[in-house]
């Protein structure tokens, strides 16, 4: 298949491309064309994101790891323009990629060196310009399976040519194919539209009687062609695709942001964008028209709630809007603080038919310090067992929010009480739940994060299996998690957006008030008084946290009811927490009074000893002193084994929390 780029040809020759001692860079598209794409180097590592923004009609931009503009290519302009920061100044792409004259090959200038692009075989290869004929081959880009391919040597990259590099291939491969060029004009002849004139058509007979196709004639064609017979030429093509090949109500996706299924039947009806500036400009009016508010939001396949939020400068809209960094579709609100249910069809073979959920946590600004705070711990806490996995971490320019991408995982802990038939946990469920978060806080205090976090609605069950839809080896890492199954013991903790970062060198709190906000409940003794917080006040909040867990309440919350219902008439259990807990702690000092006038033996009344020992080692801790977790840990297993725990094959300290959850929602285990 031979191909005309939007740029140009650049001529074609007979011998292979030499092999190459290269690395080797991958353009991985993830919307409508290499224009809009991932482009993923050694170590499947991603090193640029590509956009075409609609917004800003007719620009290219290239995005590095940290989304900084490395590059931008202007095609607005009558002569695209080019501009490669600190590399090649913004000038017309025709200047700076010299056609020569025999037409066979193109000349480069970057760096203050002059480079040549010459066609070998099926590639496209860079030789640096010298004295003598060029011989030693710095780069070469090739296209195969769809797939465009980027080869360079390391004195290449070392010249700092790697982002010239990426736009030069872009150039290159942005073209149409010439047959779908050929299918353009025999469906514009032969389809049931009237109001072209003759001319046209004898130029299209002509074309065709040749089976030539050629740029320029095309152009005059499709220029030709009147406004409205062409927007009812687009919409019939694009409803032939969507009705005959597909089923839109299987999708999430949109027509901005199609997933691999729906890219794979709708490329050839995107390719026309590419046959001339009037099918580029039909087919950005058809796509308009079809979104739904004007200049507003994708074009979504699939409705997937009725939720309707009517300010356009609410975070609740702006999420919703768009495919959030071009994989993620937004179905349900989790918090009011900009925690939502989203859908990945990612790059998964199979598209929105083998969609899983995750969850995204967005802020409409980026410098917002709970955003700040929790991008950095989770960057901190990457692949630690127990801490939720982070599929993304980035601001997502096409939306303008920032958004922290999650494994979801399973039901609270909050959930889980309010299922039990008393509103509470058995003595074996809670010392499962200090062994768990025990070794949870050994390694996040290690990594110097103290989570400043802790009440039930903060700790999650393991994610349950999902089976997936196909089994492929590409498939992403949210269908392979690690941590899954019925079995599955793990607690997560979550929600970092309060916690803070304490170095081991610090050994006094700091001399200032710590603004100290969270959960007045679970809140330690020094947290009330804006006493900076280290390892032991994570520890007597789970101390607390334990206390509540067992009995469904605090000394300083509300009374336990009198009487309890049956799980059958009452299934979700009221909850007794302190009124506006998420206030800050000095509103409500009586708190903090009741928590130092209650003795161990009332907040740990009827539970073993270890829970009394417990809460008195980690009240005689010092500031930042490392606490021994595994001496902890060790009574509560000695606890667990001396009250016959095992005794149903269950190995110490691991509760199957997904049995228990299934029980008390009267599902099959």
């Amino acid at each position: 298949m031979s191909s005309s780029s939007a740029f140009g040809s650049s001529g074609s020759g007979s011998s292979p491309a030499s092999p190459l001692s290269t690395l080797t860079f991958h353009f991985v598209s993830m919307s409508l064309s290499i224009l809009n794409c991932s482009v993923y180097g050694p170590q499947s590592r991603k090193y640029f994101d590509v956009v075409t923004n609609d917004e800003v009609a007719g620009h290219t931009f290239l995005y590095d790891h940290d989304c900084q503009i490395r590059a931008v290519i202007d095609w607005e302009l009558e002569h695209p323009e080019v501009e490669v920061r600190g590399v090649v100044a913004r000038q017309l792409v025709t200047q700076w990629m010299t056609l020569s004259e025999t037409k066979s090959y193109r000349l480069m200038e970057a760096q203050g060196r002059q480079y040549e692009w010459s066609p070998q075989g099926n590639a496209i290869c860079l030789y640096k310009v010298g004295k003598s004929a060029p011989s030693e081959m710095f780069a070469q880009i090739s296209r195969k399976d769809g797939t465009v391919t980027l080869d360079m040597t390391p004195q290449a990259l070392h010249a700092g040519l790697l982002e010239t590099l990426v736009i030069a291939t872009l150039l290159f491969q942005s073209g149409l194919p010439d047959h779908l060029l050929t299918i353009t004009i025999i469906y514009v002849q032969q389809g049931p539209f009237r109001g072209i004139p003759d001319d046209v058509g004898r130029l299209l007979n002509a074309l065709l009687g040749r089976r030539l196709v050629m740029k320029m004639s095309v152009d005059l064609l499709a220029n030709q062609i009147p406004g409205n017979v062409l927007h009812t030429i687009i919409r019939h093509i694009l409803s032939i695709y969507t009705s005959v090949d597909m089923k839109p109500t299987d999708h999430y996706c949109s027509l901005d942001h199609p997933c691999r299924i729906v890219f794979a039947i709708l490329s050839p009806f995107f390719d026309l964008r590419l046959v001339a500036s009037s099918w580029n400009s039909g087919i950005k009016n058809t796509l308009q028209s079809l979104r739904p508010t004007s200049g507003s939001g994708d074009s979504f396949f699939k409705r997937v709630e009725d939720a309707y939020y009517p300010h356009p400068w609410h975070i609740n809209t702006k999420v919703r809007k768009y495919v959030l960094l071009r994989r993620y579709r937004v179905h349900h609100t989790i918090s009011d603080r900009g925690v939502y249910l989203a859908y990945n069809f990612g790059t998964l073979p199979a598209g929105c038919l083998d969609a899983n959920e995750v969850v995204i946590k967005a802020w409409s600004d980026p410098r917002d310090r709970e955003c700040v705070t929790e991008a950095s711990v989770y960057q901190t806490l990457d692949k630690l067992t127990g801490v939720p996995d982070v599929k993304a971490n980035m601001y997502d320019p096409h939306c303008s929010v920032y958004v922290i991408v999650l494994q979801k995982l399973g039901p609270t802990l909050e959930d889980l009480m309010r299922a039990m038939p008393e509103g509470r946990f058995n003595e074996k469920m809670v010392l499962g739940v200090a062994i768990q978060m025990l070794d949870r806080y050994k390694n996040v205090h290690s990594r110097g994060i103290i989570h400043n976090g802790m009440k039930p609605a903060n700790i999650c069950l393991p994610p349950p299996r999902r089976p997936t839809f196909i089994s492929h080896p590409d498939l992403d890492q949210d269908t392979r998690d690690t941590d899954i199954g019925r079995g599955a013991s793990t607690l997560y903790p979550i929600d970092f957006g309060l916690s803070s970062f304490l170095s081991p060198d610090e050994t006094q709190p700091s001399d200032r008030r710590a603004d100290t906000i969270g959960n007045r409940c679970f809140l330690s003794v020094f947290g009330h008084h804006g006493i900076t917080q280290s390892q032991r006040d994570d520890l007597e909040s789970l101390a607390y946290l334990l206390s509540f867990l067992r009995h469904g309440y605090l000394p300083w919350s509300a009374p336990p009811p009198p009487t309890v219902q049956s799980h059958a008439t009452e299934p979700a259990h009221k909850l007794h927490f302190c009124p506006n807990s998420s206030l800050p702690s000095y509103v409500s000092p009586q708190v903090w009074r009741l928590k130092t006038s209650t003795p161990a033996s009332v907040l740990f009344k009827g539970m073993d000893d270890e829970f009394v020992e417990f809460f008195r080692v980690v009240k005689g801790l010092a500031f930042n002193e490392v606490p021994d977790y595994d001496a902890m840990k060790g009574r509560f297993e000695d606890c667990w084994r001396r009250r016959g725990f095992n005794a149903d094959g269950s190995q110490t300290g691991k509760v199957d929390w997904w049995a228990i959850w299934k029980a008390v929602q009267g599902e099959e285990i």
